[in-house]
């Protein structure tokens, strides 16, 4: 059985030792009863260090005995958290409190339960090599120092996989998408080398045949992977309380993503008939096209909130320059042979994407980077955001598509509801991927058969990149859909508290003002209300 990390009983358990113990360490005395806000701050700044992989010549150390080193390093960090006691804190201090819990909680999760080093043969990828595009050439010497330690450190890493990986998941068709994308991506960099800085081509080369080296040896040891890579629905309930703060079970979840699928469908069917004597939603043909639709749509988009006056954009927000947020080039689908879901979406209508990337991940982006908060500004580990993040992104397509923004885009709304039934798509997949119904190919296959208009096809740039972060997130893919509905509850319970009182921007400026934060917490600091967190303890 798992065991729940209970701070009453823990604080209790450690005001009492420190009582039978006397004062013969009295330093560790001193903060097992602490109730000062600086000693949690001063913590989570040690846990934020403690928390990053040591290195080795530039290689993160993922060896059995460097990961059982940080395991029993965690421990400590959870014993003095727990005798922290903040109880006599203000609300938006305990909320801090819970945000260091449920990050502790996340790499407890990830010793225990994940432990991706050892499972998952996608983990070693281009987040461990520093680099995930290619820089801009020429480099400044300080640049060709780092990009070489960066090159050779990928040899070393992939030949470390191969000792860490011993107890591996079925994860070989995405891990080599992965591997012929970095070669993609190493023999763009090496056409440009070749131009600027000669001399680090010889490194691009040995990284590519290491990577051509890993490939090899993940289809050899195929046979020997585990078929499924879930991590069971009691982990899974377990990770969503205790590492997200989320108050929603895999089987309350099941029932949500279902219906909300059902309510999308219906919602596409009824716009597809009242748009049926409009002319064909053909997509745009050239960058040209798209670069003006883009940026006419998002200038559209976001004088529509300035003037309905649905949340304020300070002024700080508004750096997207000229150019479109999301450009031709740059549009994810023109990788592939076939276009891509968004690009379906995009290349059609894109308000929906405008309304998700503009004012929810970047808006956010923006939001965190200017927050000087100790605890509450900095970007979370672990997914401990992942539902505010992109429940708010995918949450404001629809609340836009009701304040009326389509209205003079009667084929947007069809593209709305075409981007809320794949969330659903996607969530339903993922459940049953970590319940280890379905295994990773067989969740490919079930976004593909139900999404609408067969937009996606399996294994695409877009599913393999979403299906990717999913083995090492459990939750990853309901985050969108389930985050909506928190806040839309959020917004009800407001509305019935404040009664005629209540304001949509008030609203919205008092939530993103939480920071990137589980929605529980936003709703307990908010409304008072506890009787979520109360659950999540």
């Amino acid at each position: 059985m798992i065991k729940r990390n209970n701070f009453a009983i823990a604080f209790a358990f450690l005001a009492m030792l420190t009582l039978t113990c006397g004062s013969s360490e009295k330093g560790e005395a001193d903060m097992a009863t602490s109730s000062n806000y600086e000693d949690l701050v001063s913590l989570y700044k040690e846990f934020r260090e403690f928390a990053k992989p040591k290195l080795i010549n530039d290689v993160p150390d993922y060896t059995a005995a460097a990961v059982e080193t940080q395991k029993l390093g965690l421990k400590k960090f959870q014993s003095r958290l727990a005798a922290i006691d903040p109880s006599g804190w203000p609300v938006s201090q305990q909320v801090d409190y819970h945000l260091v819990r449920a990050e502790t909680n996340g790499l407890d999760f990830y010793h225990r339960v994940l432990r991706p080093w050892s499972r998952n043969p996608a983990f070693y990828g281009t987040r461990l090599y520093g680099f995930r595009r290619i820089p801009k050439m020429p480099l400044s010497e300080e640049a060709i120092n780092d990009l070489r330690m960066k090159l050779q450190a990928i040899p070393e890493i992939l030949k470390q996989a191969k000792g860490n990986l011993t107890e591996m998941v079925d994860l070989s068709r995405l891990t080599i998408y992965n591997k012929e994308r970095e070669k993609a991506m190493l023999n763009d960099l090496s056409t440009q080398l070749a131009k600027h800085h000669p001399d680090l081509v010889p490194d691009v080369e040995k990284a590519q045949a290491a990577i051509d080296n890993y490939i090899a040896w993940i289809k050899e040891n195929k046979s020997k992977m585990a078929k499924h890579v879930g991590v069971g629905k009691e982990n899974y309930n377990w990770w969503l309380k205790n590492v997200w703060l989320f108050p929603y079970t895999w089987d309350d979840c099941w029932a949500i993503e279902q219906r909300e699928y059902e309510r999308a469908v219906s919602t596409l069917k009824f716009y597809e008939n009242k748009n049926r004597n409009l002319p064909p939603d053909d997509p745009v043909k050239t960058e040209e096209e798209f670069n003006r639709l883009w940026k006419q749509s998002e200038d559209y988009y976001l004088n529509f909130v300035r003037e309905e006056g649905t949340f304020t954009i300070p002024d700080y927000l508004v750096a997207i320059g000229p150019e479109p947020f999301k450009t031709w080039a740059t549009n994810p689908g023109r990788y592939g042979p076939v276009n891509d879901f968004f690009e379906q979406l995009g290349d059609r209508d894109p308000l929906t994407e405008i309304i998700h990337n503009t004012t929810g991940h970047n808006f956010d982006g923006l939001r965190y980077r200017n927050d000087p908060r100790p605890i509450r500004g900095a970007r979370r580990l672990f997914g401990v955001d992942r539902v505010r993040s992109e429940g708010i992104a995918f949450g404001l397509e629809e609340m836009m598509l009701q304040a009326g923004l389509f209205d003079k885009r009667e084929r947007g709304n069809e593209i709305c509801a075409i981007a809320m039934a794949y969330r659903a798509v996607r969530g339903m997949a993922d459940l049953k991927m970590h319940s280890n119904e379905f295994t990773f190919d067989e969740a490919c296959q079930f976004d593909a058969d139900w999404c609408p208009r067969d937009y996606v096809t399996k294994y695409s740039f877009t599913m393999m990149g979403h299906k990717g972060g999913t083995p090492n997130m459990p939750g990853n893919e309901i985050s969108y859909l389930m985050g909506k509905i928190q806040v839309q509850k959020l917004i009800a319970d407001r509305a019935m508290q404040l009664g005629d009182k209540f304001n949509i921007r008030e609203f919205f400026d008092k939530f993103f003002e939480a920071g990137m934060t589980p929605i529980a917490l936003i709703r307990w600091e908010m409304t008072g209300f506890d009787n979520e967190i109360k659950k999540l303890r």
